[in-house]
């Protein structure tokens, strides 16, 4: 076991240590804990942001914020009274005034996402994503969205249904063909083409293949890396555009690169803010409901020389904002996470169920011992008889 994390289990609880946690121990069995997963140098202050915030019942809101790396739990069958236990160890990059340059436990009612759980190389933490299902605890986006988005062909797997449900005119989803390994790349439609590899997001893995001979390169590169890939037609294109969606609010954002790349989505571009026209709010409240729902997406746009809009892709949780807009976009997200608390804990916020709704209704079978009972019942009805 690593040695902060038994430090941080023995450690007495310091109720004035800290200057967000200045809590004694009788309030804190009364708070609402929340675990926001962000971390890193570009990091938002979610300690500053919940600092004074209380959920609809009047509980005060207790905030921790770390990486995935920095989780080590254990989860325990969704019956027990704590269903994790687990510990934050100390940050890479600890904001200042907050406890992150040391180790220290934490009991979340729910985790708000913002970091992406499977990144480069090792940096793969589907591990800790399994624990926090297995658990049970709630989380924006849900657990669920989150594992859909762990590949790239299972979300456009997604978009396909909504591309065959309304149609390629209203849905326009760009043109892709996927490849479980290299052996298996047969690639018949127009060059230039992008390739894309493994699950990689922000611009990584990806390859633009002007004919047939360059896919052979390709094609051979990819017989080491082990990984599936997709192509798709490569738009030449003027700008493209983001369509944010944070709870019911969006904006609508247009980027136009100055660095020449050809990837418009990545280096030095310029960001604007512009209309939010019917069809980018239909695509993002559709795409919104993609594994059951999600509450923070992004819909990435590239935009033809001919005005011709082609859907690229969807991301989830972890969703950039824009610089000039962040301070704003992060008060959103922390409203939308008090609303999604009253909505999962009308009642009591801190109950370790979320279970809101009663079975009274449902015709439910006999459990082993109701059935033992009503036997021994009829028994006992019997013999007095």
């Amino acid at each position: 076991m690593y040695k902060w994390v038994k430090e941080a289990i023995g450690r007495k609880e310091d109720s004035k240590s800290e200057d967000y946690h200045a809590v004694s121990s009788t309030a804190k069995a009364k708070t609402f804990n929340i675990l926001v997963i962000d971390s890193g140098r570009q990091q938002h202050n979610w300690y500053s942001e919940f600092q004074g915030a209380t959920t609809h019942t009047g509980q005060p809101i207790v905030v921790e914020q770390g990486s995935w790396e920095d989780i080590r739990l254990t989860a325990f069958e969704c019956e027990s009274s704590i269903p994790l236990s687990l510990v934050l160890g100390p940050s890479r990059f600890p904001l200042e005034h907050t406890p992150q340059a040391k180790a220290r436990p934490f009991s979340p009612h729910l985790v708000l996402v913002r970091n992406e759980t499977r990144q480069l190389g090792a940096n793969d933490f589907r591990h800790i994503l399994f624990g926090f299902m297995y658990a049970g605890i709630p989380a924006i986006n849900s657990w669920e969205s989150i594992y859909g988005h762990l590949e790239r062909p299972v979300v456009f797997a997604e978009l396909k249904k909504l591309q065959r449900k309304f149609g390629q005119e209203h849905f326009p989803l760009v043109s892709q063909a996927y490849f479980p390994s290299f052996q298996d790349v047969q690639y018949y439609m127009p060059f230039p083409c992008v390739v894309k590899v493994g699950h990689a997001h922000a611009g990584y893995g990806k390859i633009l293949v002007k004919d047939h001979k360059q896919m052979e390169d390709v094609k051979s590169v990819l017989a080491l890396a082990n990984q599936y890939s997709t192509a798709e037609r490569f738009v030449v294109a003027t700008h493209d555009l983001r369509i944010q969606r944070i709870g019911n609010h969006m904006r609508a954002y247009k980027r136009t690169s100055v660095s020449g790349s050809w990837k418009t989505n990545t280096g030095t571009s310029m960001i604007e803010e512009i209309e939010m026209k019917p069809r980018y709010r239909f695509w993002a409240e559709e795409a919104a409901k993609m594994f059951g729902g999600m509450d923070i997406i992004t819909v990435d746009v590239v935009v033809a020389e001919d005005g011709e809009e082609f859907i690229l892709e969807v991301n989830g949780t972890a969703s950039g904002l824009a610089p000039s807009r962040a301070e704003e976009d992060n008060h959103i997200i922390r409203d939308l996470v008090l609303q999604r608390i009253s909505t999962l804990f009308p009642q009591d916020p801190s109950s370790s169920s979320t279970t809101t709704t009663s079975n009274s209704h449902l015709q439910l079978p006999l459990t082993a011992k109701q059935e033992r009972e009503l036997q021994e019942q009829q028994q006992e009805t019997r013999e007095t008889q």
